[in-house]
């Protein structure tokens, strides 16, 4: 039985605080509650919201939170992580990928539209993509999931977990670690 994607995130974020992580950053969650089931009292959280906008800069939005880069770190990029275009997504990898050995990533991603089986049936992507356009905000990032792996170690991750959470549907839940 596979775990849901918040059991799988609970499981790397203890994973993570046993390897050193100090800091655990949340992005795009909104109003989150991962932060207050988290018993670790030496586990500094932020939240950080991510806009709709392509100047927006992880780094400085931490920054200016008061986030330590050289401190290991945990995070969490679960249902924000579809929006962003690839190039906000590459520049949020490559700062998490660049932090200290024994932080880490959890985030889904959905997978690249494929043909259905039948002529004129939806896939589970397209229903999941075309709900989320009507609600006014169409989905960006389409991942290639025989390339993601490159992408996460070209970005400075060496552990890279791939899975479908639940199993059956077109989004992915991966764990990567610096």
């Amino acid at each position: 039985m596979n775990p849901s994607a918040c059991e799988y995130l609970e499981v790397e974020l203890n994973a993570a605080i046993a390897r050193g992580a100090t800091q655990y950053v949340i992005l795009g969650r909104g109003l989150g509650t991962d932060s207050y089931r988290n018993q670790n009292t030496n586990l500094r959280v932020f939240e950080v919201e991510h806009p709709a906008t392509q100047a927006w800069s992880l780094r400085s939005a931490l920054d200016a939170a008061g986030f330590q880069a050289g401190q290991v770190s945990f995070f969490s990029w679960l249902g924000a992580s579809l929006y962003p275009s690839a190039q906000t997504t590459l520049e949020t990898l490559a700062f998490i990928g660049s932090l200290p050995t024994g932080s880490g990533l959890v985030f889904d991603y959905a997978v690249r539209r494929s043909a259905p089986s039948v002529p004129g049936e939806e896939t589970a992507m397209d229903a999941l993509a075309s709900r989320i356009a009507a609600q006014g905000e169409p989905l960006q990032l389409y991942v290639d999931s025989y390339a993601l792996e490159k992408l996460l170690r070209a970005a400075g991750f060496h552990d890279v977990e791939d899975l479908r959470v639940p199993p059956g549907l077109a989004q992915h839940v991966v764990a990567a670690r610096v």
